[in-house]
């Protein structure tokens, strides 16, 4: 019987959902990580895993992400299918031989480590490794013998803390309020309440002076943001009156333009496209990656299901596409 954890570890949180191949039993080893318990119909364990499920195929097959150590400094995703009726299982992602978009990352990931930044930052610097996550569900097809997923991988790591505290995580309201702002007309209430929220998230981790380093190619700015950070308002107060009394110049596009240009950030994720064919035994599996944005310029925006389709199917798997 395959069996990743001794059943004895996992028993917290109980929760049961039936599949064609009998039931699963989902529970937690400790607040962070989770196991699933497979049953077979008469309730005989087929396996432990140390993980939870994200897909179920129709013939029985479960396919499930692996656990991460919850204190690591790096969180890759692992995920792997698991057959009920054979011993092991099969690896899924990330599959080698790597293709070209996840060996373009790795170069990248390589060319950014420093041996000073791992150190402070107590990082690994391995490559091959790296903060990623699930973008979405895992879509399977009818038959079972084919699947698609989005994994978002981290481009942040080996950043400075000026820009991951000054410009990154201080601006992520104002930067989606600046992306559906007319820049040729005056400041939105959506701009100052986004303003207002980043500010106090700001005071709550003390990240003054990350902010006032991130702005300091605009000194004017730069003192302007300040003067509002040393200032909070009163709870409840409509932030736009409350910026425009603590200083006029906040009624000025311009000044929100400067602001725009000053917070923007490079991509913080890589969104990547991942479809497989070839699940069902004795077929070989095989996949292709495609980086979303390719996907969407060749395909449209499309619902990720329909990339399962067969004449899409055939483009990105047929051709060979990477």
């Amino acid at each position: 019987m395959p069996t990743a954890l001794a059943e004895i570890h996992c028993r917290g949180g109980l929760a049961v959902e039936r599949f064609v191949g009998g039931f699963l039993v989902m529970a937690h080893i400790n607040p962070s990580a989770e196991c699933t318990i497979v049953l077979a119909d008469d309730l005989t364990i087929r396996g432990v895993l140390d993980g939870w499920p994200v897909a179920k195929l129709p013939d029985g097959r479960i396919v499930y992400q692996r656990n991460q150590v919850h204190f690591a400094v790096v969180h890759p995703v692992a995920l792997g299918v698991f057959d009920p009726r054979r011993p092991g299982d099969v690896v899924l992602y990330p599959r080698t031989p790597y293709q070209a978009v996840r060996m373009a990352h790795i170069t990248r990931m390589r060319a950014v480590y420093a041996a000073g930044w791992c150190n402070v930052h107590n990082h690994s610097c391995d490559p091959d490794v790296f903060d990623e996550h699930l973008r979405g569900e895992v879509v399977t097809d009818a038959g079972g013998d084919a699947l698609a997923f989005v994994v978002a991988w981290d481009n942040t790591t080996g950043w400075s803390d000026t820009a991951r505290w000054g410009r990154l995580e201080p601006f992520r309201e104002v930067r989606r309020a600046l992306s559906t702002w007319d820049a040729q007309r005056g400041p939105t209430v959506e701009l100052y309440r986004s303003l207002a929220a980043g500010l106090a998230r700001v005071r709550s981790t003390k990240d003054e002076a990350h902010v006032r380093a991130a702005l300091d190619g605009d000194p004017g700015l730069r003192d302007l943001v300040a003067a509002a950070l040393a200032m909070a308002p009163a709870a409840g107060q409509d932030a736009q009156r409350w910026f425009v009394a603590l200083d006029a110049r906040w009624t000025d596009a311009g000044v929100w333009r400067r602001l725009a240009r000053a917070v923007e950030v490079p991509d913080e994720f890589t969104e990547v496209v991942y479809v497989y064919t070839g699940l069902r035994p004795p077929d070989s599996m095989k996949y292709r990656e495609l980086l979303r944005s390719d996907f969407e310029a060749r395909f449209g925006a499309i619902p990720l299901r329909r990339a399962l389709e067969p004449g899409i199917l055939r483009q990105i798997v047929g051709a060979g596409l990477e």
